[in-house]
């Protein structure tokens, strides 16, 4: 009886420790809370500040430990104020409260915004067999085009306890709060990027605490947040702490990443202009009103244009952004920071629809079968596409758009096999012609990037009527991946019942049910990508030691590179080619003339939907949820 009481004692005073770990750092003294996966603890921080914005439009200052208080970090701090759709705003007598919708892919929140948002999460895991030695450390930036998202979406559990790495997550300013700026010394801007290196400096300070290796950072992106990842690694405020990249589904040279100098004071004006300060004379006039502006009632509008959301952005101006070039040269100063880098099929089918709603002035709904597809095509390619005019009819005949038939009614192989030939052309131009052009170049001069290719159907709902048909046919999309390099299939796995691990977050899916049937082949891809990603991150070798024999290895050159091919039953490595249709925009218009014309179904990487089109005409309505339609990237 007294041994049994003594054990009984032994297990709460071990389960008080496990569970009252303080982490003592720079900012403050915390307390988190512990979650167990498999034979793993994972110690949770969340919410921790480590930034303070005196005031608005000027770069935070950190936030130090002024005394010996504990501090509690076991809840998600408010995110930071994403566009002016995705919230709304309630009043309890003379206080007013922001609360905001936050989805990105299938990883959604709801949430409460202040200006006060600076605000990382941090999880660490704690594995008997490897806790004595120092962890290698993961720094993530959410994508969202610099307008939406927020850290908290990406709940890093799964990912630390499997991988043995330690995650961070965090928020930063977005939209005009953290991108608003003038292209000259009157208004920098960046903030957003300020914000981030803030994050690096905090994990650098307190790696010990943390128990981190200093020497293996990683800092991957997402979309937009991997662009920022490599603005980050470029500028001058890495100091050479950055060891890896990691760039999934977007690259700097894309042309959604960034704005010239010379265009921020056209973006400033229509931010100033939608919150009623457009009419105040002078610049410094302006941007005192935008500061003095209650925080509940200021944002950013969306102006949807042909390049995407017409929105403020990072602007090549300033310290953060100088050493940045839009072309790599041989004083590459990354050419010996290792890289993972890669990208989904069908980047661009979930933003394809932004340039057909730009035509209509019901944006409410969509009738994709009243669309004119040539007609809306060659407008986008006008603004995306200027200087290639001579390739825009060849650009029609190559994606199939203006091959539809007069008559498409009531079929939806028909209306959606045309959304998607459509939204290829969209992808190209988005995504993959400057994705390819800076893989290219980097393969140049760094041996050290690792490449692959996703093609692994998502679980995201495309919120149209053509759903089920490119849900039936494996669409993938643009956030596919991030389900499984993040663990989602194992946070609902059978065996979890018994780690009572809560999500964070909320999951919508597809399939309402899918989280609850992830099928033991998916839980094997889940882990098998987590391991793929976490070896990189803690050796730059991103090889399966358990789950694959192939080797995955750098493209050392572009004519006989190799690069991953991830699907779920057959991942390889398969060799580096530039897709036709890119290199169709490639070619010059002095010179296509002469040139052949590219059959885009040649391709072996085409998507394997049988896009036969049907002698039918139909009404095909687009219900928009209540997430705004933003360009998430």
């Amino acid at each position: 009886m007294i041994t049994s009481i003594i054990i009984l004692l032994l297990l709460i005073i071990h389960e008080s420790i496990t569970s009252i770990h303080l982490l003592n750092t720079t900012s403050g003294i915390y307390v988190g809370q512990t979650a167990h996966y498999r034979d793993v603890i994972v110690q949770r921080y969340l919410g921790i500040k480590y930034g303070r914005i005196e005031k608005r439009f000027d770069h935070a200052e950190p936030i130090r430990k002024e005394n010996d208080t504990i501090i509690d970090a076991t809840s998600l701090g408010p995110v930071c104020k994403p566009t002016i759709d995705s919230c709304e705003i309630t009043t309890q007598g003379d206080l007013m409260e922001t609360t905001c919708g936050v989805t990105y892919g299938i990883f959604s929140l709801v949430s409460s915004a202040n200006e006060e948002c600076l605000f990382l999460n941090v999880y660490i895991p704690i594995n008997n067999k490897t806790n004595q030695n120092k962890k290698a450390i993961l720094m993530w930036i959410h994508g969202g085009s610099g307008q939406i998202g927020t850290g908290n979406l990406f709940d890093g559990t799964i990912l630390a306890a499997l991988g043995d790495i330690i995650v961070v997550t965090f928020n930063f300013r977005l939209n005009l709060f953290g991108f608003l700026s003038s292209g000259d010394e009157r208004l920098l801007g960046n903030n957003g990027l300020y914000d981030q290196s803030m994050v690096l400096d905090w994990i650098y300070e307190n790696s010990e605490a943390l128990g981190g290796d200093i020497e293996r950072i990683t800092v991957g992106g997402h979309s937009a947040g991997a662009p920022h990842a490599y603005y980050l690694a470029i500028s001058p405020f890495n100091q050479g702490r950055i060891r890896r990249l990691i760039l999934q589904s977007g690259s700097p040279f894309n042309i959604w990443s960034h704005i010239q100098a010379n265009q921020a004071m056209e973006r400033f004006n229509v931010v100033a202009d939608d919150n009623q300060c457009g009419s105040i004379d002078g610049f410094d006039g302006k941007l005192n009103c935008l500061r003095e502006k209650d925080y509940h009632r200021i944002a950013e509008y969306e102006h949807h244009t042909y390049t995407s959301a017409y929105h403020t952005n990072v602007v090549l101006h300033g310290d953060y952004m100088n050493e940045f070039q839009l072309d790599l040269n041989s004083t590459d100063t990354l050419a010996d920071t290792e890289m993972l880098i890669g990208s989904n099929d069908d980047e661009g089918v979930f933003v394809a629809i932004i340039p057909i709603l730009i035509e209509q002035q019901d944006q409410t709904s969509l009738e994709l079968g009243k669309v004119n597809y040539t007609a809306v095509s060659l407008k986008f390619l006008a603004v995306m596409q200027p200087n290639k005019t001579c390739l825009h009819q060849q650009a029609l005949e190559l994606y199939h758009i203006n091959q539809a038939p007069d008559d498409c009614s009531e079929s939806p192989d028909c209306y959606c096999s045309l959304f998607y030939n459509y939204s290829r052309l969209i992808s190209d131009v988005l995504f993959f012609n400057d994705y390819y052009r800076f893989l290219t170049q980097r393969v140049q001069y760094s041996k050290k990037t690792f490449a692959y290719e996703y093609s692994y159907r998502t679980s995201q709902d495309h919120q149209t009527l053509c759903n089920d048909y490119l849900y039936k046919h494996k669409l993938v999309g643009h956030f596919a991946e991030l389900e499984y390099t993040w663990g989602t299939p194992l946070l609902f796995e059978k065996t979890n019942s018994t780690n009572k691990l809560i999500p964070l977050i909320n999951y919508i899916l597809y399939d309402q049910n899918a989280t609850h049937s992830y099928t033991d082949e998916q839980i094997a891809f889940s882990e098998l990508m987590i391991e793929q990603w976490s070896n990189f991150i803690k050796t730059g070798q991103p090889n399966s030691k358990t789950k694959f024999e192939n080797p995955w290895i750098p493209i050392v050159n572009i004519s006989d590179g190799l690069v991953m091919h991830f699907t779920m039953h057959q991942n390889e490595m398969k060799k580096f080619e530039i897709p036709l249709s890119v290199q169709f925009w490639m070619n010059a218009c002095s010179t296509i003339e002469t040139s052949k014309s590219i059959n885009l179904n040649d391709q072996a990487s085409t998507h394997e939907i049988s896009f036969t089109l049907f002698s039918f005409t139909s009404l095909f309505v687009l219900f928009i949820l209540q997430s705004s339609y933003v360009m998430m990237i």
